[in-house]
């Protein structure tokens, strides 16, 4: 699971609330209006009255330090929280870069502070916008809270210390609702998507989305200037005769970088490729954050319950000859060194490896190449994966898949999984269908997928 809670160490049992945008106002902006507010709410809650013909500075004081204190702590930990936050969806990007095609980010977020003062904020929203422009990543942004109102307008308690009167309180839910939903705004705009705002639906927020996304113009452009070509202009699309319609596009765009340049990482890629044995590309395959599809890979899996064996696993793997390195007029046959695992959650790890000959034949030219694999295995929530590489042009390619395997001791009714296959007679040559016996027929071929 890589979902963990995070405490948040700011947890006041008070009634003067603040929030990170009150203490971001006050500490980066100097609101006194608004200090001398929640002052004036912590003297009334601790009730740090003098008494009568007394000195009162001295309890004032002691609700300026506390709030002073309270805004430092809940600044800093806005700051990291919202470093944190970039940083993940940063990460996100890179490694959603090897992912073939488009990719759409749904962010669901109460929103952050992006100040202008802090411009780490602001460099890395437009570092996301950068990184996402390469991999074809749009982002989709929504406002976790819905439609909401102030929490503090309650008719049951009385939180505003001025009664409402100077304002202070009356602006801040609308000044805190729009500052706090703005980076939502830049993410969404810079990569194309849309922020979808004041919802309460999930369902139909995910929907407009996916409706969104699934159609689209693909636009070409061909920059005439040097600076146009360096990545440093920005493109306006529009729809003419109806400046009513609005354009939603990726506003960052990257340029290919000098030839001379990319031969030199080129040059580094393959000589870091030559030196890599070939069981290290395997395991770097295997472990593969998303699959390699250097050599497209289709990978089924399903369990049996035998009575000889007890549980099985049967792993059935296929790739196209047209991939392998069989064009070649010396290529008489391709081996392929291919390697594979079950884990289950508890980290228990069932390996296998196996070496395929694949002979060049024309006559099989459109059919592809199917091999299988058995494992007995425990019951379990198990991922299989499964990574190949062609000895001759040193590609790889991959395969993840997950598999449920019940535990049938208990005695309850259960079902393997569903296997359709044929297999030739051994006198005529055709398909025969098989529906009874106690083994699994030998499979020809397997839709996979």
């Amino acid at each position: 699971n890589r979902l963990n809670y995070k405490r948040n160490p700011e947890t006041f049992a008070g009634k003067t609330s603040i929030s990170e945008y009150q203490a971001n106002q006050i500490a980066d902006h100097g609101d006194r209006d608004l200090f001398n507010y929640i002052v004036t709410s912590t003297i009334n809650e601790y009730q740090l009255l003098a008494p009568r013909g007394g000195d009162s500075r001295g309890l004032s004081q002691i609700a300026v330090n506390m709030v002073k204190n309270r805004v430092s702590q809940i600044n800093s930990q806005s700051r990291v929280t919202t470093n944190n936050t970039l940083s993940v969806l940063l990460s996100l990007m890179q490694s959603s870069a090897s992912l073939p095609g488009r990719k759409l980010v749904f962010l669901i977020s109460d929103g952050f502070i992006a100040d202008s003062r802090n411009t780490y904020v602001m460099d890395m929203l437009h570092q996301v916008g950068s990184v996402a422009a390469p991999a074809g990543i749009i982002v989709y942004t929504m406002d976790a809270r819905g439609t909401f109102s102030d929490p503090e307008i309650d008719a049951g308690k009385n939180a505003f210390p001025d009664g409402m009167a100077s304002g202070t309180s009356a602006r801040m839910p609308s000044l805190e609702s729009s500052a706090m939903r703005e980076p939502l705004r830049i993410l969404a705009d810079d990569t194309g998507g849309r922020a979808i705002l004041n919802s309460n639906s999930f369902t139909d927020a995910f929907q407009q989305a996916i409706d969104e996304t699934s159609s689209y113009y693909l636009l070409a452009w061909r920059p005439d200037t040097e600076e146009q070509r360096s990545g440093k202009s920005r493109i306006r699309v529009s729809v003419k005769d109806h400046p009513d319609f609005r354009v939603r596009l990726r506003r960052n765009y990257y340029a290919h970088a000098d030839t001379s340049k990319s031969g030199k990482a080129e040059k580094s890629t393959s000589a870091k490729a030559a030196t890599e044995t070939p069981e290290a590309a395997l395991l770097t395959t295997l472990g593969a954050l998303y699959p390699r599809q250097t050599i497209p890979t289709a990978l089924s899996v399903g369990y049996m319950n035998s009575a000889d064996q007890g549980l099985v696993l049967n792993a059935s793997m296929k790739i196209d000859r047209a991939d392998l390195g069989l064009a070649s007029e010396n290529a008489g046959k391709s081996e392929i060194d291919v390697i594979g695992a079950a884990i289950d959650d508890r980290g228990l790890i069932v390996p296998f490896k196996q070496v395929l000959t694949v002979v060049s034949d024309p006559s099989l030219q459109n059919q592809p190449v199917v091999w299988h694999q058995r494992l007995r295995l425990l019951p379990g929530l198990y991922q299989v994966r499964v990574a190949l590489r062609e000895r001759s042009s040193g590609h790889t390619g991959g395969a993840q898949q997950w598999i449920e395997v019940p535990d049938f001791s208990r005695g309850t009714f259960g079902m393997s999984s569903l296997f359709l296959a044929e297999r030739r007679s051994e006198a005529a040559g055709t398909p025969v269908a098989h529906n009874n016996g106690s083994k699994c027929p030998t499979f020809r071929e397997e839709r996979l997928g």
